[in-house]
């Protein structure tokens, strides 16, 4: 069922120029709570490298550029995301401001909400064996061992993988779909910026 309730902020926080954590709103509470993150308190995260909390290299390297734009020409962006939870499919959309000199400052947005049934493979509480199996960090597909994307779904289906007692290891990247769209609008955003600055 689709949650069709208009957009809702959910999380906003802000990082400094060498991308340490230095602000998050009061609103962060419920957000780590409805994601399995209750254990992550303000005081945990403030003054720690945003890095610290986005381990894959390609996603790093995205999020690293699009933070230097906004804290270097002041130049706000805006993308979709999915952040799902065991029993809902959150599609989202983040936008990147710079509030003042220094401060990158992101905010996130539910734009839908569609409940779905448990999957235990995105449950964080579950036992994780050896085995991992690569989730997209934007889209939340999983790469099939063909070379191709699918939903966490139809992996369940395909690959029985999730029905197992011992849930595999995600570990994160990102799709060649939204590697391809994220770049193009890092690639926008230089061009914009910099017909700004002449």
């Amino acid at each position: 069922m689709e949650n069709e309730s208009p957009t809702r902020t959910i999380c906003v926080y802000s990082v400094d120029a060498e991308h340490r954590i230095r602000w998050i709103a009061n609103d962060w509470h419920d957000f780590a709570s409805h994601n399995q993150g209750s254990h992550l308190t303000p005081a945990q995260l403030i003054g720690r490298s945003l890095w610290d909390f986005i381990s894959d290299p390609s996603t790093r390297s995205i999020y690293r550029t699009l933070v230097d734009i906004v804290l270097l020409r002041g130049t706000p962006t805006t993308f979709g995301f999915r952040c799902d939870s065991p029993t809902h499919r959150r599609h989202m959309r983040m936008e990147m401001s710079r509030p003042r000199q220094g401060i990158c400052q992101f905010r996130s947005m539910i734009l839908a909400d569609e409940e779905r049934r448990y999957v235990s493979f995105i449950d964080t509480e579950q036992p994780r064996s050896d085995e991992f199996v690569r989730i997209c960090s934007w889209c939340k597909r999983i790469a099939h061992p063909l070379g191709h994307w699918i939903e966490v779904e139809q992996a369940v289906s395909d690959l029985g993988l999730f029905t197992r007692r011992v849930q595999p290891l995600p570990t994160h990247g990102i799709c060649p779909g939204c590697e391809s769209t994220l770049l193009r609008q890092i690639d926008a955003l230089q061009q914009l910026s910099s017909g700004e600055s002449n």
